[in-house]
């Protein structure tokens, strides 16, 4: 269905525009003062894998319903 195809476009851009924001930051010089953490790497890897997986699972959905 149509709706399926919609929500996997909505949520690819809230993770493309997470990492266009990122790179931004980083362009500015807004890093973190103490320099890189691991939860921060962790909480990026974590959306980015959850975000990667519900789009493949809604796409599924819209290529099979």
């Amino acid at each position: 269905m149509w709706y399926w195809y919609l929500g996997a476009i909505l949520v690819w851009l809230a993770s493309a525009a997470c990492i266009i924001s990122t790179i931004v930051e980083m362009k500015q010089g807004k890093t973190d003062p103490l320099g890189p953490r691991p939860e921060n790497f962790w909480g990026a890897a974590v959306f980015h894998g959850s975000t990667a997986i519900l789009v493949f699972w809604m796409l599924v959905k819209a290529l099979t319903t």
